[in-house]
């Protein structure tokens, strides 16, 4: 699903300036980067981490080469996106579209159950960051994602932890509306383990009423 030509999403390299990306749906070419790359990064990490006792950081529990390919039931409606760079994956995103709204469940939303810049581009004790700023590419995908599946721009969301709240809010100050209309605990998500933690994360929601306001972000006319 290509966005319009008016806008193009970008991440920032350490050495090579800003750079375009695209957002294409999941396939076994990509399946490298997870099981082999990100795995073994993630297990070189937490070895380190354990050697000098030290907590390792949340994401290091993440398990994206076996999400992809779940099986149990209640999974089929989850949809994963890859982020690409000079044909390498930066990122990904899982959504599950038409999900009810946990405010007004009259109201759809497309849910974003995961999202994450891959490894190699989040500072480390044994690495620094290569790409930056692709969550916020990965968002505004999002909202146009919804959009285009008949869900408004509206989103959904559960923060995972401290560290992702933050970077929610990061994400929306300096703008001169609040981004996100909801911010509460105790409200369930779609997903079938949903209700083993949902209820104790932080859930957001964006509802657009037609307006993409993260994809504004990337308007063409904006660099």
């Amino acid at each position: 699903m290509n966005l319009p030509p008016e806008f193009s999403l970008t991440i920032q390299s350490h050495d090579a300036g800003w750079l375009p990306i695209d957002v294409v749906p999941y396939s076994e070419s990509h399946a490298p980067w997870f099981s082999g790359v990100w795995k073994r990064m993630a297990d070189g990490l937490a070895k380190s981490h354990a050697l000098v006792d030290s907590p390792p950081p949340g994401w290091i529990q993440w398990k994206p080469w076996s999400w992809v390919h779940e099986t149990k039931p209640g999974y089929e409606r989850r949809n994963t996106l890859v982020a690409l760079a000079n044909s390498q994956v930066v990122g990904f995103i899982n959504v599950w579209p038409d999900s009810p709204s946990g405010i007004d469940p009259s109201r759809n939303t497309l849910y974003i159950e995961h999202v994450a810049a891959c490894p190699w581009n989040l500072t480390s004790q044994l690495w620094q960051r290569k790409y930056r700023h692709i969550g916020p590419a990965l968002l505004a995908y999002a909202q146009w994602h919804s959009q285009s599946c008949g869900n408004d721009g509206n989103l959904s969301l559960h923060a995972a932890d401290a560290a992702a709240l933050d970077f929610y809010r990061k994400l929306e100050s300096g703008r001169p509306q609040p981004l996100f209309t909801h911010k509460q605990t105790g409200i369930l998500g779609p997903t079938p383990h949903g209700h083993h933690v949902d209820r104790k994360l932080t859930y957001l929601e964006i509802i657009a009423n037609g307006g993409l306001e993260l994809l504004e972000d990337y308007r063409n006319d904006k660099f």
